[in-house]
């Protein structure tokens, strides 16, 4: 089933008194299976819910304060290191400055039609 498949079955519906082949259930609920795992890998979790696997760079919401500069709720690429904290690809290193809120999956590479 391609994206455009899901998109449509999604977008269409289906008429609450429709009488549904075997096929075309199967086909809602693969739709259906396809959106939650997109949905899963396409949201923030915060970081007291869970944490990434170890040095998987992910994007992450952060709070940092240096000096005069405040930034809060910005969004940079950065891994857990499973045990010490997070390092933070943007600058090349850990940072004990940098407060993570919530991290997201990378989408997957372009790989066009």
């Amino acid at each position: 089933m391609t994206d455009n498949d899901v998109i449509e079955i999604i977008e269409d519906g289906v008429p609450l008194d429709a009488i549904l082949s075997k096929e075309a259930e199967k086909e809602i609920h693969e739709a259906i299976s396809i959106t939650l795992e997109s949905f899963k890998k396409t949201r923030w979790t915060p970081v007291s819910e869970s944490l990434p696997e170890p040095w998987e760079s992910v994007l992450i919401t952060f709070s940092r304060k240096y000096g005069n500069l405040t930034a809060d709720h910005a969004v940079g690429i950065g891994s857990w290191d499973g045990s010490n904290g997070w390092y933070f690809e943007e600058i090349e290193g850990y940072t004990d400055r940098l407060t993570v809120e919530a991290w997201m999956n990378l989408p997957e590479s372009y790989k066009g039609e």
